[in-house]
């Protein structure tokens, strides 16, 4: 899904167990540097929150990935990182060519090396944000020794605590689409992509939750997942108006509370 060409260390090859031990599988696939960066990262699980180190997996997933770069791909990679900071800050027309050369010291010449337009580089940056999503998605729902509701509940705890790290200015999908959407039919149909992919993974997950019981039978686990991701997007755009995770704890506690009661 990561279509920028950076190179990621795909979750796949990560199981977390209920109390934090970290099984590597297909370790030999990887390169020595990401081998030696997993290895070392289960050595530090006895002093990790089970939480904590599928943040920590997340964060190694993002566009800079377990695998060195060539110079080439790092210069990719940082375009990517600082659009993606940029435009969460203040938006997709907010940000100017300039401003992204200028903040990353990269010629004019090696951004259309790696990018045909601004709205291709938009659209990869969007493509490495999803990426990382997806590797917290696979971190956290993965595990299939812990409840699925619990699960699901983590993912959306891992993705609070990155939006706290951020200053809370929400969703970088949720924003991108509110400010595109009505502008841009690519922009609207990729956007749409991503976020119903994520409430679709997120649906295997509450399918699993139907059928061990802890959901009622005549639950639609698509339906339960783009109830939670809809009113998701509505609690992330709320943070940036009021800086704070409230909204976000209050939609989390509302949504399992209701589905589980009986």
């Amino acid at each position: 899904m990561f279509s920028s060409g950076c190179k990621v260390c795909r979750p796949s090859f990560i199981h977390i167990s209920r109390n934090g031990v970290v099984e590597i599988i297909g370790l030999d696939l990887l390169k020595r540097e990401s081998q030696l960066a997993i290895r070392q990262l289960a050595a530090a699980t006895d002093h990790l929150t089970w939480q904590a180190l599928a943040s920590h997996i997340w964060r190694m997933n993002r566009p800079v990935g377990l695998v060195r770069a060539s110079p080439r791909q790092e210069t990719k990679q940082r375009l990517i990182r600082v659009g993606l900071r940029l435009m969460l800050e203040r938006g997709y027309n907010g940000v100017g060519l300039q401003d992204i050369l200028s903040e990353t010291g990269v010629p004019k010449g090696s951004f259309y090396h790696h990018f045909t337009s601004k709205e291709d580089f938009a659209l990869q940056v969007v493509d490495a944000y999803v990426a990382d999503v997806h590797a917290l998605l696979e971190a956290t729902l993965s595990d299939r020794l812990r409840p699925p509701l619990e699960r699901v509940r983590s993912f959306f705890e891992g993705v609070r605590d990155s939006y706290a790290a951020q200053g809370y200015l929400g969703c970088f999908l949720g924003a991108l689409g509110q400010e595109l959407s009505g502008a841009s039919e690519v922009f609207r149909r990729k956007i749409e992509g991503c976020v119903g992919a994520i409430a679709d993974r997120l649906a295997i997950c509450l399918e699993e939750a139907r059928a061990s019981g802890d959901l009622p039978a005549t639950t639609d686990p698509a339906q339960m997942a783009d109830v939670l991701v809809d009113a998701w997007e509505g609690a992330a755009f709320r943070t940036r108006l009021v800086r704070n995770g409230r909204p976000l704890d209050a939609v989390l506690d509302f949504y399992f509370a209701a589905v589980t009661a009986r």
